[in-house]
């Protein structure tokens, strides 16, 4: 049984989607370290994570503190349809399946590093001679900023926990 969504958050989108996940699965949302204070050693869990650099940031430290059930990996934008399994492979997760959420982009909310890699990334896809449109979209959005968060986005992650559960009972 799910005992809590427990999260890594950078920007607010993932601990927005902990909240609502939370709320849904009538569990509460806690972050890594309130989760270690709070729930008993090997909790089933769901674990939401922002990804940096293809890492799912805070899955390790909670990984080895509760039994993850499904986690869910929080990017920018985009999915492709080898998006999740190659998540799934570098962060080295086989046991559960990983979901992607697109969560958004807040400039004001990043600390020094990350605004500094954004800034590169950003200047790098405008120098880029032939921009797709899916080039030309990030740019707006890491110009501009965006919350891509909706219920609708876990829809996937709540169909496997309740065909899990349904299946124990």
């Amino acid at each position: 049984m799910i005992k809590a969504v427990v999260y890594e958050s950078h920007t607010g989108f993932t601990r927005k989607y902990a909240k609502i996940l939370g709320r849904m699965l009538d569990v509460p949302a806690y972050t890594i370290k309130e989760a270690e204070r709070s729930l008993g050693s090997q909790s089933e869990v769901v674990f939401l994570g922002w990804i940096c650099a293809g890492k799912i940031m805070g899955y390790e430290q909670a990984a080895r503190n509760f039994r993850i059930q499904a986690v869910g990996a929080v990017g920018i934008l985009f999915t492709e349809d080898k998006t999740t399994q190659k998540l799934a492979d570098d962060n080295r997760i086989s046991h559960c399946p990983v979901f992607y959420l697109p969560g958004g982009y807040r400039h004001d909310q990043l600390g020094t590093v990350y605004r500094m890699m954004a800034k590169m990334i950003l200047s790098s896809m405008m120098n880029k001679r032939q921009k797709t449109e899916r080039d030309e979209v990030l740019i707006r959005v890491m110009r501009e900023g965006a919350d891509f968060v909706t219920v609708d986005n876990l829809e996937p992650v709540m169909h496997f926990i309740h065909a899990c559960y349904e299946k124990a009972v």
